[in-house]
């Protein structure tokens, strides 16, 4: 390993392509002081599943590799992220990430990183929603049901009352997406999402108006679908209408109903931000939730195209990481 060479302003030359301007110049040059340049042989292992996930790579130049047992293999080339997953996810590393061509990368140390996202919302936004378009284009890829588990058969009674606030906090925490969340963020969330009740063949959103929003399902079973690539699948309760979609922007193309009676809890992505904002416990869920999603969702195209290369991150996405 070598540690010489490298400089404050050449790493946030190279970070400047991940971030979007509006949020470069506040963040940059907290992170780039944080970084140090290593360069490592094809050959180097950078770390070994089972090791604490404290650090991870922003890959300059070179390729490396990431293995694990029953798992796709991982090929990050240039302008690549590795082990970032793991920290999200608050986890031990998964695989072993191997050097196969000579490398360049920057080490960042996690908590860093980390006390950027909760200091800055408006970088925790952009860097979810990075990674959230990651794991949208591996379910689009997944035709016909995007790898969405198919839920039971589940119909909300005709004369149910309003759910009141402890309930709607137990709707929301049966979401993966805020499971992490304190009960605080969680009261505060509650408090501001709207009850939408719906027959068995309404309209929840047509193409277009999903934008934006979270539909968590309380009750009853709601049908999303999209066209080209084709896209049908259904959410239960416990889930977010669309999985990990709904974290994008994305969404113009999806149209929601209600297969059963549904009761849904629905919220804009700036009021859930704004709890986010004095709570980032519910941010830190959120981004744990997008990074298994993505993880999950790279392995089940591999798998079921059959195709390894399907698991490699695109050296053209903005945010991308494993």
């Amino acid at each position: 390993m070598s540690a010489q060479g490298g400089s404050r302003i050449g790493r946030e030359l190279f970070l400047a392509a991940f971030f979007p301007p509006q949020v470069a110049a506040r963040i940059l040059p907290r992170l780039a002081s944080a970084m140090r340049d290593l360069w490592f042989p094809a050959g180097h292992v950078l770390y070994r599943a089972g090791e604490p996930a404290d650090v991870f790579f922003f890959v300059v130049e070179g390729e490396v590799r990431l293995e694990g047992p029953g798992l796709a293999p991982l090929t990050l080339g240039e302008r690549s992220v590795a082990g970032i997953i793991d920290v999200l996810a608050d986890r031990p590393r998964s695989r072993d990430c191997v050097v196969t061509k000579d490398a360049h990368v920057l080490e960042l140390p996690s908590e860093d990183w980390l006390s950027v996202l909760e200091d800055d919302v408006d970088f925790a936004r952009g860097a979810l929603r990075g990674a959230a378009r990651g794991a949208h284009t591996a379910l689009l890829a997944l035709v016909p049901d995007g790898g969405f588990p198919v839920p039971e058969h589940h119909e909300a009674a005709s004369d149910a009352p309003k759910l009141h606030l402890v309930e709607r906090m137990l709707v929301l925490r049966r979401s993966p997406l805020i499971a992490r969340a304190s009960a605080q963020a969680l009261e505060e969330l509650a408090e501001i999402v709207r009850e939408i009740r719906l027959e068995p063949g309404q309209t929840l959103f047509e193409r277009g108006e999903g934008v934006g929003r979270f539909c968590f399902v309380a009750h009853g079973v709601v049908a999303l679908e999209r066209d080209e690539p084709r896209i049908a699948a259904r959410f239960g309760p416990g889930s977010v209408v669309g999985g990990v979609a709904s974290v994008t922007l994305e969404t113009e193309a999806y149209r929601a109903h209600a297969e059963t009676r549904c009761v849904v809890l629905d919220v804009h992505h700036d009021e859930l931000f704004e709890v986010v904002e004095e709570h980032f416990d519910l941010g830190r869920s959120l981004i744990v939730m997008v990074a298994l999603e993505n993880e999950r969702l790279r392995q089940a195209a591999a798998v079921r195209s059959g195709d390894p290369t399907m698991a490699t991150i695109s050296p053209r996405t903005r945010h991308r990481g494993a």
